[in-house]
């Protein structure tokens, strides 16, 4: 609790007491333990390194080119060398 109140943030944890925090972090942490989590292809959550690392390849091409022709086709390529679902 110490860290959410210092940080923002709001615990992971269900049964942490969170009546001390910010009407906002009341609301996170609800929402937190309510609602949908979608994963994050920034993080790693959502994808294997492979493609993560594709998918920032593709943004650097793009800052670099800004051609969202060679942006899809670099994403694409990405996503064409994910192995197989299981």
């Amino acid at each position: 609790m110490a860290f959410s109140k210092a940080k923002g943030s709001v615990p992971v944890r269900t049964d942490a007491d969170i009546t001390s925090l910010t009407p906002y972090q009341q609301d996170a942490a609800a929402a937190l333990r309510t609602k949908t989590i979608v994963w994050s292809i920034v993080h790693g959550e959502a994808t294997s390194p492979r493609f993560q690392q594709g998918f920032y390849d593709a943004v650097e091409t793009y800052v670099r080119s800004r051609d969202p022709r060679t942006f899809s086709a670099t994403l694409t390529d990405a996503l064409n060398q994910q192995p197989p679902a299981k």
